[in-house]
């Protein structure tokens, strides 16, 4: 099946942006009862995670990641004038995609389980590709 495309437009430079109901909506347009769902952002400062829609939890995820990779730091990739390596490593430590069931035409999530797109280095448009799979 084809890949359907959404943009994400951030606000800041580190903010998580809920896609749950934008993917669930395509896995429902794609018609698949039975299959996987692939989800990627093609983009080297951002990446997507699966947790509880909690602002107290956000906020705590926020805090954590600044603290153990923060915006300031001796990093080598720095010197090109960006200032983002911390968006790059966080990127590569969580992962840019996410492979999700499908059962009876709808993602198999857990009570608590939400999808959210994190921005590292925004505010920018950002793009979430989706892919089904039988």
């Amino acid at each position: 099946m084809p890949s359907k495309t959404f943009s994400v437009q951030t606000r800041g430079t580190f903010d998580l942006f809920e896609v749950t109901d934008k993917i669930e909506k395509i896995v429902r347009g794609s018609k698949v009862k039975e299959g996987m769902c692939f989800v990627f952002t093609p983009h080297t400062t951002a990446c997507l995670i699966m947790n509880e829609r909690e602002s107290g939890f956000l906020e705590d995820f926020k805090k954590t990641i600044l603290r153990l990779i923060p915006r300031e730091g001796n990093y080598e990739h720095n010197r090109l004038g960006e200032g983002n390596a911390n968006a790059h490593i966080i990127s590569s430590i969580i992962k840019p995609y996410l492979v999700l069931p499908i059962e009876n035409s709808s993602l198999n999530l857990g009570t608590w389980q939400n999808l959210f797109f994190l921005e590292l280095d925004g505010p920018r448009t950002r793009n979430v590709s989706v892919q089904i799979f039988k």
